[in-house]
């Protein structure tokens, strides 16, 4: 076989110096030392057959492939697969290259840190986790295809009849693709000059078990780990093309990105400089990216503004997969770190919030990158830079925004033009209070004018209006209604207020309190409780109100203040002794089950 009037690729020229440097060392292609050992790397523990093929589809993006495709075959069923097919149009390899491409540690990239993988563990440990059989075919441009075939139950066979010794991967076979693959790559890749096909037979391991939940799977999955490689090469999932999914929905043209009239809101991204731990000098960029996402952003469009039991849409399953830090290492999706950050641990509620963290290959150490790269575990030294650089604050500060939005969404549900169910209550209770309410004095009288004077101003400078017009029409709406709610957002101020405008009673609830966010319009809370809640500090500002005595009326103001502060400290305190993020995250997940069929 003849390579060297061939123009060949960097990586290419790299797979051929390793490969001489085996042969001329007399390597002897030892697969394994014991049956124990394959059957070990069974287990890994790839979190899903999308997982494992991640591997291999790593292998063939860092091949220089431009086409990847995740074929599936059939025995006499076409709803379960029993073979799949990773195929790509790579440079290929050598038939050396390809008998040590099934080595565990076999690889021409060990320690690079400009690619994907680094131990040459990838390849054997992800077709073996999927399936007891798996063979290698490749070519290079001008050759011929090669094969190398792994079977375990040869290997187990080999050990049962007491052969001990090495077991060494066979050489390399000229061959041809199997039917099923050549007909795949003849309809959806044409003539194919070089590139590699891995086929995986004798199938136990999936993580469905039916061909359309599994390209479904497979679809979401690749989508988010190769989002940001999906313009330079083109995946395929059985002739289906892989659409890049962003799991913080800001990047225009991804899928789901433009699901519905919600848009996840993309906060100011940081770039952060990480110096040698020694030197002091710069070795690396770590890259962090921040979204937030409405109340409404994972729901369908018809059950947005429902109290319960909305239907989840499409973003709500990616959502779900990715709540909590998520974790690149060159522009490639590794982990979602939840439970094991240092600061918080992420509830269900959080899933409003997106965090991305991208790093450089030269901080594997500080990830902790395994071989399979399944997971990572950061340094504390990674964390307190992050910490200190304002990610737990930008946290924070999205958690505040999700409270706040899921409160004013509460009240949009039952904020309604007609009186409210508290507004009609206070009116019709009148007619029963004991205590006859006496007429205005003249103080409160000034007061009432004043502050429709005020109202009527801020109404006329924002429509345009007579100021004396719209006086009129408050006070005609007095009468229909005397009792009226309003939010306010005043940071500092009082819970809750009450005032005259014009013979009508409004009652303002600070947006800004603890008291609307963890109490009134909390995520737990329902239109009946607030209702309830309404009623009783309208009563509270009714009696405030009522009072005629110089110094009842102080005794309220200053009592109203004083029960402000206590509360919020109080609310304070209360998180930490009883965790109802605990609660709403059981409850969350019991709905889900619920809705999915497992639980009644």
């Amino acid at each position: 076989m003849s390579t060297t009037s061939l123009t060949i690729s960097e990586d290419l020229q790299r797979q051929r110096e390793y490969t001489n440097e085996l042969l001329a060392n007399g390597f002897d292609f030892g697969l394994v030392l014991a049956d124990a050992f394959v059957k070990g790397m069974r287990d890994i523990g790839y979190k899903s057959t999308s997982t494992a093929l991640d591997e291999l589809i790593d292998n063939s993006i860092q091949g220089e492939a431009k086409n990847v495709h995740i074929a599936m075959g059939y025995d006499s069923s076409q709803k379960k697969p029993n073979k799949i097919a990773v195929i790509d149009d790579g440079h290929g390899m050598d038939p050396v290259m390809i008998r040590a491409s099934v080595l565990w540690g076999g690889t021409h990239r060990h320690d690079d840190r400009h690619g994907f993988g680094r131990y040459g563990y990838g390849l054997p440990s992800a077709c073996v986790s999927i399936g007891k059989r798996y063979t290698v075919y490749s070519k290079v441009e001008g050759e011929p295809w090669y094969k190398v075939t792994i079977d375990l139950q040869s290997i187990e066979d080999h050990f049962k009849k007491g052969k001990g010794g090495h077991v060494t991967a066979p050489e390399a076979a000229r061959t041809e693709l199997p039917a099923w693959v050549s007909d795949y790559v003849r309809e959806n890749l044409g003539e194919v000059k070089h590139g590699t096909v891995i086929v995986i037979e004798e199938i136990d391991r999936l993580t469905f078990s039916t061909a359309q939940k599994l390209k479904e799977f497979f679809l979401q999955n690749f989508g988010v780990t190769y989002r940001n490689f999906l313009r330079g090469i083109r995946l395929f999932v059985d002739a289906k093309k892989v659409e890049p999914i962003d799991p913080l929905f800001t990047t225009p043209g991804f899928r789901f990105y433009d699901l519905d009239e919600d848009r996840a809101v993309p906060l100011a991204p940081l770039d952060i400089e990480v110096k040698d731990r020694e030197s002091k000098t710069p070795v690396g960029v770590i890259k962090v990216r921040f979204s937030y996402m409405p109340p409404t952003f994972l729901r369908v469009s018809e059950d947005k503004l429902k109290e319960k039991g909305g239907k989840p849409n499409p973003r709500f399953a990616i959502r779900k997969d990715n709540n909590g830090v998520i974790i690149l290492r060159a522009g490639r999706q590794i982990d979602v770190v939840n439970s094991k950050c240092p600061w918080t641990t992420f509830q269900n509620y959080d899933r409003y919030i997106g965090i991305e963290v991208d790093f450089p290959p030269v901080f594997d150490e500080e990830f902790s990158i395994t071989t399979s790269k399944q997971q990572v575990v950061l340094s504390q030294r990674i964390w307190d830079i992050l910490e200190e650089n304002g990610v737990m604050d930008a946290i924070s500060q999205m958690r505040t925004r999700f409270k706040k939005d899921t409160a004013a969404l509460a009240v949009k549900r039952d904020a309604e033009e007609k009186k409210r169910a508290s507004e009609a209550a206070m009116e019709a209770a009148q007619k029963f209070v004991n205590r006859e309410p006496s007429n205005e004095t003249p103080q409160e009288k000034k007061e009432s004018e004043d502050n429709l004077s005020r109202e009527a101003e801020k109404i006329a400078e924002q429509s345009g209006l007579p100021v004396e017009v719209i006086k009129e029409g408050i006070k005609e709406k007095a009468k229909e209604r005397p009792y009226r709610l309003e939010f306010v957002d005043h940071p500092g101020a009082p819970f809750y207020s009450m005032e005259r405008i014009g013979g009508q009673k409004v009652l303002y609830i600070n947006k800004a309190h603890a008291f609307y966010t963890d109490v009134y319009a909390a995520p737990e809370s329902n239109a009946n409780m607030r209702f309830r809640l309404e009623v009783m500090l309208f009563v509270l500002g009714d009696c405030e109100m009522k009072a005629k005595a110089p110094d009842f009326k102080k005794f309220y103001k200053v009592e109203r203040a004083e029960w402000s502060k206590y509360l919020d400290i109080v609310l304070g305190e209360l998180s930490d002794w009883y965790n109802i993020d605990d609660d709403m995250a059981a409850s969350a997940e019991f709905a889900e089950a619920q809705q999915a069929g497992s639980v009644q």
